[in-house]
């Protein structure tokens, strides 16, 4: 199936976004680390794509943003929001508590949620877009 993916600028947008909405430090730490976490989720590895499903894609974008801190500041919010982007820009989107939000957010950066936890937290807070819905 083919995904709609984020770009670097958007990314970049949505980190702003964030800050401009919650507070926290402007700035990109690592260009590098952005380009990694933005292209991972659309990756080919010798043939293999290792994400393959809407929701571990959306969980490697996640994960990646998250550990890989490219931004000064925000880099867990931005994390979720640019997943759930990516989510709604292909038809679906993250339906959960800030508690629930949070709580994974926090065990991804502390390195007790790998990617596959992630991807089943996705799995089960994730429903599709209705019509009323925007992406």
């Amino acid at each position: 199936m083919r995904y709609q993916y984020l770009t670097r600028e958007q990314v970049v947008a949505i980190h702003e976004e964030v800050i401009m909405k919650y507070g926290g430090s402007e700035g990109i730490i690592s260009e590098s680390n952005i380009e990694l976490a933005i292209s991972r989720p659309n990756s080919v590895l010798f043939g293999y794509e290792p994400f393959r499903t809407l929701t571990e894609k959306a969980a490697v974008l996640f994960h990646d943003i998250d550990k890989l801190h490219p931004f000064v500041d925000g880099n867990k919010r931005t994390a979720y929001t640019a997943a759930d982007i990516f989510l709604r820009l292909n038809g679906k989107k993250i339906q959960a508590s800030t508690e629930a939000a949070v709580f994974i957010s926090l065990e991804t950066a502390k390195c007790s949620a790998d990617i596959l936890q992630v991807t089943d937290w996705i799995n089960k807070h994730t429903s599709k877009l209705s019509k009323l819905d925007s992406p």
